[in-house]
């Protein structure tokens, strides 16, 4: 996907995990979402090597609450109940995920796994939760993630 799959990501776009082969326009994906009623959360997680330092950067970009507990399981909780942002879709963009990604595969795939089962919980609730993670390395390492 390229950065100008975005908006039809956004019009039709099922839930899911989705790779995108570019850092993106934060600015512009913003107002792609304001015109879309559809909630943005970047995380930056360039440069992240550790689980530690992931969960971190979730915590921050997304806005959890104070009872985060810094684990997988309490992302998976703060992923699937979002009530301190209410909205009718998710659009959550994990930017610069290849350190990670390289740097500890396990741990990487787990993330995935987390945010995939977020978006199957909001898809069976009727709420779209996107999940695409960028990369602009030319051997992008991320090819688990589906197209659009």
């Amino acid at each position: 996907m390229t950065i100008y799959d975005v908006p039809r990501l956004l019009r039709a776009g099922s839930s899911g995990l989705y790779r995108l082969d570019a850092y993106p326009d934060n600015s512009r994906m913003r107002r792609l979402c304001v015109i879309r009623h559809t909630r943005f959360f970047r995380v930056d997680v360039a440069g992240r090597l550790t689980r530690r330092a992931f969960l971190k950067a979730c915590a921050r970009g997304m806005h959890f609450p104070g009872w985060f507990g810094q684990n997988w399981d309490a992302l998976s909780d703060c992923l699937t109940d979002l009530t301190w942002a209410p909205a009718n879709a998710y659009l959550v963009v994990l930017e610069g995920a290849q350190g990670f990604a390289a740097a500890a595969p396990p741990n990487f795939r787990r993330a995935l796994k987390i945010f995939e089962d977020a978006a199957l919980a909001w898809s069976q609730r009727g709420v779209r939760f996107q999940v695409v993670v960028s990369s602009d390395e030319a051997r992008n390492p991320l090819t688990l993630l589906r197209e659009l």
